[in-house]
């Protein structure tokens, strides 16, 4: 999964961040890493989805190998294409500004 702002997801074609072009990949989390990474990197930020995806249908490898003595966390080696979007969910903070589940996504897999 992916925390993109909803105006970059809306640009038109393939979804670029910005560490695709400064390190050659776009973070993504799984399941159970999302809400400790978007508490750790968006607290309080509004506007943010969650963009669902079906790492098979990525045209750019799916990487979930890292360095000895690091953090797994999976990886898109490319800008991510459009079809491999399955499900795009709002994803606000609460009012005590911490992340949750959007209804549905944690049983979605």
């Amino acid at each position: 999964m992916q925390v993109p702002l909803l105006s970059d997801y809306r640009e038109i074609g393939p979804y670029h961040s910005d560490t695709l072009d400064s390190q050659g990949f776009i973070h993504c989390s799984t399941l159970w890493q999302v809400i400790r990474v978007a508490d750790a990197l968006y607290r309080n930020q509004r506007g943010l989805v969650l963009l669902c995806v079906e790492p098979e249908k990525s045209k750019h490898s799916y990487d979930t190998k890292v360095p000895r003595g690091r953090k797994s966390t999976p990886r898109i080696c490319g800008p991510l294409n459009i079809e491999a979007v399955v499900r795009v969910v709002s994803f606000d903070p609460g009012k005590d500004i911490r992340f949750g589940f959007p209804r549905g996504v944690a049983n979605s897999r």
